[in-house]
């Protein structure tokens, strides 16, 4: 059972019913994200500094993040250098 679990956690993507739970899901226009399309190239300073009404999340790289979906946040995902390379809700 303890070697079940932990392959688990030591192989890609988990599924749960036959959904991918490594990617949050995407609701298009729940939060206004294509407006901050602009944003992709950007530092976090960038992103920081245009003032955007909460809630937002700022997802540096490699940083986990956890599986609850708010339609309305909007998240900024950077890379390893500190760039935003992804904009979408949840």
């Amino acid at each position: 059972m303890l070697a079940a679990t932990l392959g688990l956690f030591l192989f890609g993507p988990v599924m749960v019913s036959g959904t991918d739970v490594s990617q949050p899901p995407e609701i298009p226009n729940a939060c206004g994200s294509e407006k901050y399309q602009i944003m992709i190239g950007k530092t976090r300073l960038d992103v920081e500094e245009i003032g955007i009404e909460p809630p937002i999340r700022i997802i540096p790289y490699g940083n986990f993040v956890t599986l609850e979906f708010v339609p309305n946040r909007i998240n900024f995902r950077l890379d390893e250098r500190g760039l935003v390379v992804r904009v979408y809700c949840g």
